[in-house]
């Protein structure tokens, strides 16, 4: 097992090595035991540097589950559909959802490939959001044009919105990329309006 976190990524970011490790175990378990960090890091690796995945004969060997295993499984998930779902919000759409469309994910994708997953403006590829150049509210026909997007880390993307001492500065960087939705009371700023840049953002925005 590798403990030297300059030496994971080391791997991590080298294809022959990580394909080397990747393909001598059959679970991502084993992988991620081996090199001695999350599985979630392995497979955003495994995708970065466009390594075919594994068939999943193999990734799923010694994991089938029996005609009345999945039937158990399939009548539970039929009891968590609709309002008796934890996540059911009466029917709603989330407003930032809704701007963005299905396809958003995809669309985010590809900025993160096009900014070879690094901040385009301090270079760091950890806790990485996607901003809108243009602010969503005055120009919502670009929310999806990919040259109104770019990529910024958690530190960047704050500073860009928070040039100046601001208490929401002191919200500690996620670990893990994440958005706010419309159910997150920090959504809205103090005057209850949407902030122009619905990424991860803290507070009031500025129009940068």
């Amino acid at each position: 097992m590798y403990h030297n976190l300059k030496h994971i990524y080391d791997i991590l970011r080298n294809k022959k090595s990580l394909e080397k490790i990747y393909y001598s175990y059959s679970s991502m378990k084993e992988v991620a035991k081996k090199l001695g960090c999350g599985e979630t890091l392995i497979h955003t690796w495994i995708h970065r540097l466009g390594i075919k995945p594994k068939p999943r004969i193999v990734t799923q060997r010694g994991h089938k589950k029996s005609i009345e295993h999945r039937r158990k499984i399939s009548e539970i998930a039929k009891q968590r559909t609709g309002s008796k779902n934890a996540n059911w919000r009466n029917g709603a759409t989330k407003y930032n959802m809704l701007i963005r469309g299905k396809q958003w994910r995809e669309r985010r994708r590809l900025v993160l490939a096009r900014d070879n997953y690094e901040c385009v403006k301090c270079g760091s590829d950890i806790d990485l959001h996607i901003h809108h150049i243009k602010p969503v509210n005055e120009f919502p026909e670009l929310v999806n044009d990919l040259d109104n997007l770019k990529t910024l880390c958690a530190k960047c993307h704050r500073k860009l919105h928070f040039p100046k001492e601001n208490p929401a500065n002191s919200v500690k960087t996620r670990t893990v990329n994440a958005e706010l939705n419309g159910d997150d009371p920090t959504f809205f700023n103090i005057t209850g309006t949407l902030p122009k840049c619905v990424e991860t953002i803290y507070g009031t925005v500025s129009n940068n």
